[in-house]
């Protein structure tokens, strides 16, 4: 039992290694190249106090039936 334990914990520490630097380190240096930003938080006008995006209000019968 405390082999499987053990061989457990690190098995899961090499695969997490592997997927991290397999995976999103070069999907994230992919996005960063081509420069596209995942969570949009460029401001193009630099006079913004914030990067709130305001959203649309929806007629109150949208709410009735909404499937």
């Amino acid at each position: 039992m405390r082999f499987g334990l053990i061989a457990g914990y690190i098995n899961t520490r090499i695969i997490m290694f592997a997927l991290y630097y397999g995976v999103f380190v070069p999907i994230g240096a992919l996005m960063s190249v081509m420069g596209r930003d995942a969570l949009s938080h460029k401001a193009t006008d630099h006079s913004q106090d914030s990067y709130r995006v305001a959203s649309v209000a929806r007629p109150r019968d949208h709410f009735e039936r909404p499937y």
